[in-house]
């Protein structure tokens, strides 16, 4: 339950898009257990996020419903899984994204699972009859003790999907990551310009006592038809760098800085929270976040001009 009210959501959509992101919570809705309204500066919201039945053992599983599906190594651009968008950067606190439909696990050999996702949607259709459908593999590897390799194959919102993600352990305080993935062109798309999308990204995370350090290099391609950015990512942009230092101070109290660069432009954002948990079941956050750079006035960068300053703080009980 979200009840937001800002001038914003009267007059400039490209800033609620970053406050309010993700904006879209559930990515394929096939159940339409949702409920919007906007009335001038005041939006309410009723969205059942999560609801499953799972069924199984340790080497086969099912489970069916509106269910959370998370996997991938990517901290601010993760398109390995295109299930959820990334919300590192986001001043949401706790936001849980979910897709209708169902999952098949395979573990017969612990070095190899097999999951296989068959999701529906028909928010791509305005809630028509008309199903837009999922089905995709994913595979995870583990070739040995420190190297594992995950893939993704399958048609997924009218496109094909496929890329690989490879995980290397180096110690046990240091690890790497890299991830290259393609969109193939919208199935229902002719023109011989359009020719799908490449998204790469590559991470290496260091633990330090009780400090972890995450940099992230990514390129993620704009649809050559309608120029539109990667969608499941939190800024506007193409490719980028960033870095993100976490620290732990006790079991109640973690601060993060975070910053994020646009290669292309001279945009830059940064990040400051501070979490608290006074209890088991309440936690306190204080945040910030706001750009540092200034983006040229070029029509490929005006959206990054829109991405607002935020301060805040966020109160989140579980019961």
């Amino acid at each position: 339950l979200r009840q937001s009210r800002s001038p914003i959501l009267e007059k400039d959509e490209t800033a609620l898009n970053n406050i309010l992101y993700p904006n879209k919570i559930i990515n394929r809705d096939f159940f339409k257990l949702h409920h919007y309204n906007t009335t001038g500066d005041s939006q309410s919201e009723f969205v059942l996020n999560q609801f499953s039945y799972e069924w199984g053992d340790d080497e086969f599983s099912f489970e069916v419903g509106r269910l959370n599906i998370g996997f991938g190594n990517g901290y601010f651009s993760n398109p390995i899984n295109p299930f959820v968008r990334t919300i590192a950067f986001s001043p949401q606190f706790g936001q849980s994204q979910a897709n209708d439909g169902m999952i098949f696990s395979i573990d017969k050999n612990s070095d190899m699972k097999i999951f296989i996702y068959l999701l529906a949607d028909k928010s791509l259709t305005d809630y028509d009859e008309k199903i837009t459908r999922t089905a995709m593999i994913r595979g995870l590897w583990r070739y040995n003790s420190s190297i594992s390799l995950g893939y993704i194959l399958g048609e997924d919102q009218k496109k094909h999907k496929y890329g690989l993600e490879l995980n290397k352990v180096i110690s046990d305080k240091r690890k790497g990551y890299i991830q290259l993935v393609k969109h193939s062109q919208s199935l229902d798309e002719q023109s011989p310009s359009a020719k799908g999308t490449n998204h790469y990204v590559a991470g290496y995370q260091v633990l330090h006592s009780q400090t972890r350090y995450t940099i992230e290099l990514g390129k993620s391609d704009r649809d050559p038809l309608n120029r539109n950015y990667y969608s499941y990512n939190y800024f506007p942009a193409e490719a980028f760098t960033g870095l993100v230092i976490q620290r732990l101070h006790s079991d109640k109290c973690n601060t993060e800085l975070g910053i994020f660069q646009d290669t292309d432009s001279n945009f830059r954002y940064v990040k400051i929270s501070s979490t608290y948990k006074t209890n088991k079941s309440l936690g306190l956050r204080i945040f910030y976040h706001s750009s540092v750079g200034t983006t040229e006035a070029d029509s490929e960068f005006d959206a990054q001009r829109q991405v607002p300053q935020v301060l805040g703080a966020a109160l989140r009980s579980n019961f």
